[in-house]
């Protein structure tokens, strides 16, 4: 087993899918993960690909994304500091359901499936945690069909921002700035909609003053308007369908 490394610890601690382990299994995880670092645009894995590895972000962002038709790329999802990616082919055996690809650069733990597996038999508390964190997914996934299917375009934009800030905006004077926010058009495959619709709620926005662009980074002005055009809903908007 490796040597266990504090950052790791810590790492694995704010993890919904590790955060309830006990001090001695958190050590046991830590100890067979490794850590790596990817340069943007790195394929991790394609749709198809056998289930060999689970990701934790340590920094940077991920992208989860599939085929269309023709040579259309889907864009479903975003994993940032302290998500996980690629569980569920490690717990059934199947082939993974989707491409995931580093959107920035960014250092990953990785723990390998012969390992996740054998830590899951040797301790039941982990066994729970997973449970209850693949629970969660699937009520976040629920609420979120929910959300986009009652919210209008200007209201999922809304949350969709709101998600970004919480991800990995940074507070300056003015408001937050989200450096290489996601794009209309990755957007609007994300929620369901057009990019002309996307960019309409965008110029509102605008309007009334809630974002500004400066460059190619989005600056919130004010979060309170946003969460009134995304409702409660905003709250629990992810950007995560799974």
């Amino acid at each position: 087993m490796a040597a266990v490394e504090a950052s790791d610890l810590e790492l694995l601690r704010q993890t919904p899918l590790f955060a309830g382990l006990d001090e001695e299994t958190l050590r046991a995880v830590a100890g067979r993960c490794r850590r790596r670092r990817f340069r943007a645009d790195v394929s991790l894995f394609h749709e198809g690909d056998p289930g060999q590895s689970l990701y934790v972000v340590g920094s940077g962002c991920l992208r989860i994304e599939t085929s269309g038709s023709g040579d259309q790329t889907i864009h479903l999802a975003r994993r940032g500091p302290g998500e996980v990616v690629g569980e569920l082919s490690l717990i059934d055996g199947k082939p993974r359901m989707a491409d995931v690809v580093t959107d920035e650069p960014s250092e990953l733990l990785m723990l390998d499936r012969a390992d996740f597996l054998r830590l899951i038999e040797e301790s039941p508390p982990m066994a729970l945690s997973i449970m209850a964190c693949l629970a969660d997914r699937l009520r976040q996934a629920a609420d979120q069909l929910e959300s986009q299917q009652s919210q209008d375009v200007l209201g999922r934009v809304s949350g969709a921002i709101l998600a970004m800030v919480e991800a990995r905006g940074n507070q300056e004077a003015d408001g937050w700035r989200i450096a290489t926010p996601t794009s209309q058009r990755q957007l609007a495959e994300e929620l369901g909609t057009t990019r002309e619709s996307v960019n309409r709620a965008f110029s509102r926005l605008k309007q009334v003053q809630a974002i500004r662009s400066d460059g190619r980074d989005l600056i919130v002005l004010n979060a309170r308007k946003l969460r009134q055009y995304a409702g409660d809903e905003a709250l629990r908007c992810t950007l995560q369908p799974y």
